[in-house]
């Protein structure tokens, strides 16, 4: 009779992780909307801010996309004057990318907006709440990333 009211973890999380994901996407939307630009936009300017310049070859893996699709994204970034892109002196097949003035705004507006947006969220958490979730939130990540490692 226990078994029955057990919870099942995996259901609950995969019945509510859809509607946050949603939720933050809604919520997101003025920041990608002002600079008419797609999530895989944002993440190529977070990674670039994350990483300096990377390599298109090490960009494209950390998006997850093809080397095309890497520089289509590339290219639209450039058009809009928040990234460059730049050929090795050394090695003239070594082409880096690094973020523009613009782009580094941008980027700040966004993580601002995100703040914002995630305090609001988390604000029926107490401040224990909060840490604690912070806390298993910072473990899971830790363990997703070290799963990405072993494959």
């Amino acid at each position: 009779m226990a078994q029955k009211n057990r919870m099942d973890f995996g259901a609950e999380i995969s019945r509510l992780l859809p509607f946050m994901l949603r939720e933050v996407a809604r919520r997101q939307k003025g920041a990608m909307t002002k600079e008419n630009m797609t999530v895989s936009d944002i993440v190529m300017l977070e990674i670039l801010e994350e990483k300096g310049s990377p390599t298109m070859g090490t960009l494209a893996r950390d998006l997850g996309l093809t080397m095309s699709a890497a520089t289509s994204i590339v290219d639209k970034m450039i058009e809009k004057g928040m990234v460059k892109r730049e050929r090795s002196l050394e090695d003239r097949r070594v082409v880096r990318v690094s973020l523009l003035k613009k782009g580094e705004d941008t980027v700040r507006s966004i993580k601002v907006e995100r703040k914002g947006m995630t305090d609001q969220m988390f604000k029926a958490l107490t401040e224990e709440e909060k840490a604690e979730y912070l806390r298993l939130f910072s473990k899971i990540v830790g363990s997703i990333g070290s799963e990405g490692s072993n494959t």
